[in-house]
């Protein structure tokens, strides 16, 4: 379970901040929901409810530039 603390919306996309009801984790979770589901969106969300939902992890990626000398 998950607990909105905030959410910082801009144009299309928005960050959520989670907190973890177990573990006290906070989470910052980016939200792009408006620009790829067809009206399947978090709008519905308010700060202060709690949500059962699970976070899909993204893993940071290191991108290299190859440059021509």
């Amino acid at each position: 379970m998950y607990k909105l603390l905030s959410i910082d919306a801009a144009a299309v996309t928005r960050n959520l901040m989670l907190q973890n009801t177990e573990t006290n984790t906070v989470e910052k979770v980016f939200d792009d929901s408006d620009l790829i589901n067809e009206g399947e969106t978090f709008e519905f969300m308010e700060i202060g409810k709690t949500y059962d939902c699970g976070c899909k992890l993204i893993p940071e990626t290191t991108f290299k530039r190859a440059y021509n000398e």
